[in-house]
């Protein structure tokens, strides 16, 4: 599996599922056990996508169990998932705001923006960007990075993004002023996290929550729960 899948199910076995029933035995854990666990995620407000991870991480782990015949059966088969919020669709930023982005912005910020919206990629795409990605013919997109780990990009194939001459010249303007091999490394060094994480020093934060907190403040654009 990909690493950022690996971490999703990592995330959903330490903050959901070890707490619920990983203290019991398991011929202890029982359907209702289960339910009763997706419950109590559903009544933290979490989503549909949170709820049904927990769900198939404690599928395969129950499934594990009974094939070593450790349990008569797997109590998960027949779990039910609950009532929870539906996941909240993404609103695109609107011209007005792209530009008031890019006026109001400077240095790494404004790159990073210039990055996203003109070529498409992915946050995690972004910070595993090296000097020797900048090509003649675009920018070569080969890795993605999860928990400051590089690794596959998700569709696991090398694609070339082709770079406007703006963007060009920046980005490479960029490249000669650090002193990384990475375009955007942490001022220890290694690749940046996408999401606040231990991997970060404390004064810092994730990419993804710079990024909101820039598109709030110049844009006024509202963070999902605030919609």
């Amino acid at each position: 599996i990909s690493l950022n899948s690996r971490s999703t199910y990592e995330a959903a076995w330490e903050h959901h599922i070890k707490p619920a029933i990983g203290q019991m035995e398991l011929q202890h854990v029982t359907k209702n056990a289960i339910e009763q666990m997706l419950d109590k995620i559903a009544k933290l407000g979490l989503g549909f996508s949170t709820i049904r991870t927990s769900l198939a991480v404690a599928k395969a782990c129950m499934s594990e169990a009974h094939e070593s015949d450790y349990i008569a059966k797997n109590p998960a088969r027949k779990a039910t998932m609950p009532q929870c919020k539906a996941g909240e669709e993404t609103r695109p930023l609107t011209e007005p705001e792209v530009r008031r982005l890019l006026e109001r912005t400077e240095g790494r910020d404004r790159l990073w923006w210039q990055i996203l919206l003109l070529t498409g990629l992915r946050i995690s795409e972004m910070l595993t960007l090296t000097k020797e990605d900048i090509k003649p013919i675009g920018l070569v997109i080969s890795k993605s990075g999860t928990r400051g780990n590089v690794g596959t990009t998700k569709g696991r194939k090398t694609r070339v993004v082709p770079l406007p001459p703006e963007l060009r010249k920046d980005l490479e303007s960029w490249a000669e002023s650090v002193q990384s091999g990475l375009l955007f490394a942490r001022k220890r060094g290694g690749m940046l996290c996408v999401k606040p994480t231990r991997c970060w020093p404390s004064s810092s934060a994730g990419a993804n929550w710079r990024l909101s907190q820039t598109s709030r403040r110049v844009c006024a654009v509202p963070h999902r729960s605030e919609e």
